[in-house]
């Protein structure tokens, strides 16, 4: 009986181990990907870069500091703080009606949070809680347990856990290439129904624009992000005006330029681009998980997105010209 309450314990101890390391190596491995996701949560830009490399850092010593005995309860009450501090977080977005992309597990698990999320915490959290129980009421484990078995255990979760992470890449891997097959665009942006992050832009013409400025007039938000330098960028540029004088749809039409006011500021005007909104780095863009140009995103006036991200001028022009219905009040206006 002793054997198997020990073996018991040891074992739950290894499962909060590998789901705190699958979120350390998820994390780490998607460094944009967190910074972006930790930025939505309403950490503040200079601090998430931070964050975003603490934060699977200490899930990385949680990992190992529950399989030690010294330090297995004061891990396990780490753990079960950190999972606290975090579902008071979403609590709180979600009451407020927000609900940012969660990347809880790397790039795999992009997906806004929802009760769902509240849900896998609290299982988690039990399981933390076990194992914080049977470390204190059996210190010693895994030691005086046969070395055979505790190899053992840890092999079949260690194993159990790659496979896990295998079949999520695989799935995927999978939708991507149903993606291609099927002649659709890779799978980037934003998932729908995620809140949008907001911000606050120089414009080529000395104002500033921001999200909840541009939302609260009441029309669908199209952010069209461009590089002064790109090809393709020159072609969706000079379509814009055309695409707005030939389809009157509700929406406010935004270019987000790259690479600075003064670099941007000829280019713009040469297409008539007045009032475009300029990101020195490339912030705004990894915010919404936009890894080239020209791409485009429709914000509804929830300010969540409200259809994938078009990509390239073919897919930009389709989504202006063709949107999602979503209720609006207003004409357009292009401010680009």
């Amino acid at each position: 009986m002793v054997l198997v309450t020990g073996l018991a314990v040891w074992l739950v101890r290894l499962l909060v181990a590998a789901v705190f390391a699958s979120a350390a190596w998820g994390k780490a491995a998607d460094r944009d990907g967190t910074r972006s996701a930790v930025a939505e949560f309403g950490v503040p830009a200079g601090a998430a870069v931070w964050v975003a490399v603490a934060l699977p850092a200490v899930e990385g010593v949680l990992a190992v500091g529950v399989l030690v005995p010294d330090t297995a309860v004061a891990a396990c009450g780490a753990a079960l703080l950190l999972l606290a501090v975090f579902s008071a977080a979403v609590a709180r977005l979600l009451a407020a009606g927000r609900r940012p992309a969660c990347s809880c597990f790397g790039a795999g698990s992009v997906r806004p949070v929802s009760g769902w999320t509240l849900a896998r915490n609290a299982a988690i959290g039990a399981l933390a809680a076990a194992a914080a129980w049977g470390s204190w009421t059996h210190p010693a484990v895994p030691s005086g347990l046969p070395g055979d078995r505790v190899a053992g255990a840890a092999a079949v979760v260690a194993v159990a856990a790659a496979q896990l992470r295998q079949g999520a890449q695989l799935r995927a891997a999978r939708s991507e290439l149903a993606q291609l097959r099927a002649g659709l665009p890779r799978a980037e942006g934003l998932p729908v129904g995620t809140e949008a992050p907001g911000f606050d832009l120089p414009a080529v013409d000395g104002g500033r624009g921001t999200l909840a400025g541009l939302v609260a007039a009441g029309r669908p938000v199209l952010l069209v992000f461009l590089h002064h330098e790109c090809g393709p960028c020159q072609i969706t540029a000079q379509d814009l005006p055309a695409l707005h004088a030939g389809h009157g749809h509700d929406m406010t039409i935004v270019a987000i330029g790259s690479g600075g006011v003064d670099a941007n500021r000829a280019w713009a005007a040469r297409h008539g681009l007045t009032g475009m909104l300029v990101q020195d780095t490339t912030a705004v863009s990894e915010a919404y998980r936009l890894r080239a140009t020209p791409m485009a995103v429709l914000i509804d006036t929830r300010s969540r997105i409200a259809a994938p991200s078009a990509r390239g001028p073919r897919e930009i022009e389709e989504l202006i010209t063709s949107p999602p219905a979503i209720p609006v009040t207003r004409r357009p206006i292009l401010r680009t």
